[in-house]
């Protein structure tokens, strides 16, 4: 109760700049600009909520971020700025619905958002930003098919991993995100293969020097150390990544 009360005022204003955005969107339904804006003041309401433990609020605040860019996209096409918006949305409310419970939904919504980044890289098969758009959205599916879809698919998961890395070969999360799904197949050597190919050398990014860590750790047989640096790996993603706890498989 005390919670909901000291962030009563900023729900009540971030809920008024909604029906603000709501009205603008009315006047000028043409302009794909508003309803971007009205989704981002999605995200700060939903958070005030998840804070004062009003979980079906939040529930209904991000199934209607969701909601509001579907729309955008079905009315304006799909831009790939307008799918990017859509997708963040959609896996916002995959660690909501998850946390609630609802694993297969969950599952479900990731395949969405990767079909939608699917087709913007189909419309502009060398665009560079679509490319990563899709093999972030593998890495999506690859984590959620390993540790919490019902029933788990591990080789799905590494279907889904071995094309990101095929995608973005550059990019040492997603060599990373194989490493994982390797070590939930029980399969030591290939997940020191993957973490090899970050090519920490060549790269100053974090990623990569936690895969050199990682795979220190597991060449001296310290297997706790290994885990829980791959777990720092993937948690480097943020928001934008399946948010689970490794360890706990």
């Amino acid at each position: 109760m005390e919670a909901a009360q000291q962030v009563g005022d900023p729900l009540q204003a971030v809920q008024q700049g909604i029906k603000s955005m709501k009205l603008l969107i009315k006047k000028q339904p043409e302009q794909p600009r508003h309803y971007l804006q009205a989704t981002r003041a999605y995200d700060p309401l939903a958070h005030l909520q998840f804070r004062a433990a009003e979980l079906d609020a939040w529930e209904e605040t991000l199934r209607a971020a969701n909601q509001n860019m579907e729309h955008v996209v079905e009315q304006f096409g799909p831009d790939l700025r307008l799918v990017q918006f859509l997708t963040f949305s959609k896996n916002r409310l995959v660690h909501c619905i998850k946390a609630r419970g609802h694993a297969e939904e969950a599952a479900q919504l990731f395949q969405q958002a990767l079909a939608y980044r699917q087709s913007t890289l189909d419309s502009d098969p060398n665009n560079r930003r679509a490319i990563r758009e899709v093999a972030s959205g593998r890495r999506n599916l690859a984590w959620v098919y390993a540790l919490f879809a019902e029933p788990l698919d591990l080789d799905f998961a590494l279907e889904n991993a071995l094309q990101t890395v095929e995608l973005d070969d550059h990019r040492p999360e997603c060599w990373t995100a194989l490493a994982s799904i390797y070590y939930c197949k029980d399969d030591a050597q290939k997940m020191q293969q993957a973490l090899e190919s970050c090519s920490p050398d060549n790269s100053t990014d974090e990623m990569a020097r936690l895969s050199s860590l990682v795979l220190q750790a597991w060449k001296e047989e310290r297997s706790v150390l290994a885990l829980d640096l791959l777990q720092q790996a993937r948690q480097l993603h943020g928001s934008e990544e399946v948010q689970t706890d490794f360890l706990a498989r």
